[in-house]
């Protein structure tokens, strides 16, 4: 577990990097989440694009229908 301290000045601890209960807030943290999230994204958005240009014979090799991909393919890029 995590030390707990307080700053007198009035900081914040979210730029400081400080330990408030058992979570740890830092610039750095929030930057590597935001972007692991947006790279998620992508990755997804692109694997969606892909699946609806395969052809009818690929989607069966793949068990899956035309109706199936049209649900896939139309979900927003930040649903899982």
């Amino acid at each position: 577990m995590g030390t707990t301290t307080y700053s007198d000045d009035g900081a914040t601890g979210i730029l400081d990097g400080t330990t408030h209960g058992r979570h740890r807030f830092s610039v750095a943290a929030i930057g590597g989440r935001a972007l692991g999230a947006l790279l998620r994204w992508q990755d997804r958005a692109s694997q969606r694009y892909r699946l609806g240009e395969l052809n009818a014979y690929l989607l069966r090799d793949i068990g899956l229908n035309h109706g199936q991909v049209a649900l896939e393919v139309r979900k927003p890029f930040w649903l899982n």
